[in-house]
């Protein structure tokens, strides 16, 4: 769940952040840091669940300022490459579509 919450929190940071540069990404990153310490300050948590601790919120910064393409579907591709390894081999073995 928290994981859950986590990579929730960084598809939005992500959708926010699309297209802008890296001054607005800063000022995207102060407003959450001052979200972090009012939360802090008042010792409760947002309704929006937002998650206020420390290893979270770095990774978030991480993110924020990260401008390099993401690693995403590489395992996509290596399901796809493993059923096309299996089709092949499925054909070779039982000939289908010899004639």
């Amino acid at each position: 769940s928290a994981r859950f919450m986590s990579d929730m929190e960084m598809a939005c940071d992500e959708a926010a952040l699309q297209g802008l540069d890296e001054d607005d990404r800063r000022i995207y990153g102060m407003v959450m840091l001052d979200i972090v310490k009012r939360c802090h300050l008042r010792s409760e948590q947002l309704t929006t669940r937002f998650n206020p601790r420390k290893n979270a919120v770095k990774e978030r910064f991480r993110n924020i300022m990260d401008t390099g393409a993401k690693k995403r579907g590489w395992w996509i591709i290596a399901v796809a490459a493993v059923l096309c390894i299996f089709e092949i081999a499925l054909f070779l073995v039982t000939g289908v579509g010899v004639s």
